[in-house]
Formats: C-alpha cells, structure tokens, sequence
C-alpha cells in the first residue's frame, strides 16, 4: 500500500511544487519499473485531518510493505530527551494538535517501509510557523505482472523495518522550484530509460550527488539503517 499526502497550505505559504511532487511519485509507482502499482493500492490525501490520516495509516498497517510520501511544510523539535525530530503540517487548521503531526505518525508500523518526506526541517521557531496529472500509457496485463513479480521478489529478500528519506537534512530549507521528489523521480526515470534495476539506495546517491552540484545548500538524506539489501525502486529487464 502507498500513501501519498500532500498538504500545499494556502496564501503566503502556498506550495506549488507539492502538486508535481504527488503526481511525479503516483507516475513512479504506476509504472512497470515502479513496481506496476494498481490505483487501488495507492491512497492520496489532501490536507486530511489528524483522524483521517491515522485511518489510513492503520489500514496500512495490514501490509508486508507501505511507502508513505508527504510533500508540503514541516519542521523539527528536539523531544524531551532532546533528539531532533521531524513535524509536519497535514492541515490549516487552527487547533496546533490537529495540524502538526511528528513525523512517527506516518510510518505505518508494516515489517518494510519506505518513507519519504520532502520539507523543511529547520528547527521551531517561538512564533507561529504557518499564518495535472498526466496520462499513464496502457501496459498489457502480462508485462504488468512480470514486473510486479520481480518487484515483490526484490521487497521479501529485503531485511524487514523502516527505511527514511528527507529531503533535507537537519535545519535546512527545501527547495520548491527543483524539490528533492522531482529530483528523485528524475534520476529513477534516467535508470527506466537504461532498463537498468537500482535501489533505493543507490537512486539516493544520484539524487545527493545532482544537489551538491546543483543546489549545494540542500543537503537530502536516507536513513536506511545497517541493512544488507535496500528497497527497490526501479525495477529494470
């Protein structure tokens, strides 16, 4: 199951780029070398309420595997033993425990998980922060499951937890006109042309390397933990 939120806000913080960063990821996943991934396995959420999101957070529980993507603001707040966490905005409501979620709320607690957020993350400020997708071409059912098949037989050789990825590490700010997300769809659309397979892991490396050379000053990072085998990302011939 994926979940793909997006929480753009409005006014002067409006977020532009959050809207490519759903679509670039529903595209991603839809492919063949996404993993061929049915529209019914992918729930798409727009400013959804604290209750809302724990729903589908919940039902996402049930799977072996999940990738949760959030695009839009967030933050970081040291917690009461002073490790640095990330929060994100889900909503514009006015209740703050309603609105601000920590990032612990969108992983799912399936055995494999990938989550990916793309937002800020520089420390809480005292004052109050916040005051078209294309076409997918028609792929025969048969190659759909062959894809589907080398997909799966990728994720169950993977060592079982939660694997993260920011689109900016610690006190930082994202960048909305050439995000982390359409950076990070970018290098995987450069491994589909090669028909080459590649990992997550290995998609991370090229999406840093594009940033150093491009946009020095964001610095994006993956957090996959000692693992031996990563999860795939694009599944090559």
């Amino acid at each position: 199951m994926a979940v793909l939120i997006q929480a753009p806000l409005n006014g002067k913080d409006y977020l532009d780029g959050v809207r490519k960063d759903i679509a670039c990821w529903k595209r991603h996943l839809m492919s063949l070398e996404g993993g061929a991934w049915h529209s019914s396995e992918i729930y798409e959420l727009k400013h959804p309420s604290k209750e809302n999101l724990i729903q589908v957070m919940t039902l996402a529980r049930d799977c072996d595997f999940a990738i949760v993507a959030f695009s839009g603001h967030g933050f970081i707040k040291k917690d009461k033993l002073g490790f640095p966490k990330t929060w994100v905005y889900i909503n514009e409501s006015e209740d703050q425990n309603e609105c601000v979620v920590p990032e612990m709320l969108l992983n799912p607690g399936t055995p494999r998980c990938l989550i990916s957020l793309d937002c800020c993350r520089q420390y809480e400020k005292k004052s109050t922060i916040v005051e078209s997708m294309a076409s997918f071409s028609k792929i025969s059912e048969s190659m759909e499951k062959y894809y589907r098949k080398l997909y799966e037989s990728k994720i169950v050789k993977c060592e079982k937890g939660c694997c993260k990825l920011y689109g900016v590490s610690i006190n930082e700010e994202a960048s909305d006109e050439e995000s982390f997300t359409q950076v990070l769809m970018a290098v995987a659309d450069l491994y589909k042309e090669k028909r080459e397979s590649a990992s997550i892991k290995e998609c991370m490396i090229e999406t840093k390397k594009y940033f150093e050379e491009n946009n020095p000053q964001q610095n994006p990072s993956y957090n996959g933990g000692r693992r031996l085998n990563h999860f795939p990302f694009v599944i090559g011939e």
